[in-house]
């Protein structure tokens, strides 16, 4: 959420301009393209069930991407901090893929309403935490 929310406020902040950071905004173009992401782990030749070592694995990789984003200072390198806002969009879409199958797998039908308004409140939180950080 930081990364779509508040940074855009953190860049204005430092100088830049609305069209850079609307520029930068379609880093989270990923998002748009999230059914797509499905086709891998669900492919016919590959068995089924291996949700949860995709999850870990594409978890993994979003965790080191953030990690990457909070290295160094990279609001004068606008490239580096691009490349790496849609790594994390790429790396967190495609993450929730698994995340989702395995909790409608795991969780009973009636639970699976309860566990969707958890989430959305933690993305909410989330948004208003990252959002008036600047």
């Amino acid at each position: 959420m930081y990364l779509w929310l508040g940074l855009p406020l953190v860049l204005r902040h430092h100088g830049w301009s609305g069209t850079a950071i609307g520029l930068f905004q379609l880093a989270s173009l990923p998002t748009v393209f999230k059914f797509l992401f499905a086709l891998p782990l669900d492919r016919p030749a590959r068995p089924r069930g291996n949700y949860r070592v995709w999850a870990v694995g594409l978890l993994s990789a979003y965790a080191a991407v953030l990690c990457a984003l909070g290295w160094r200072d990279l609001l004068d390198d606008g490239r580096v901090l691009f490349a790496l806002a849609a790594a994390a969009a790429l790396a967190g879409t495609w993450a929730d893929v698994p995340v989702n199958a395995l909790a409608i797998r795991v969780l009973p039908a009636t639970s699976r309403a309860w566990a969707g308004g958890i989430r959305s409140m933690a993305l909410c939180l989330g948004a208003i935490a990252g959002g008036g950080s600047a």
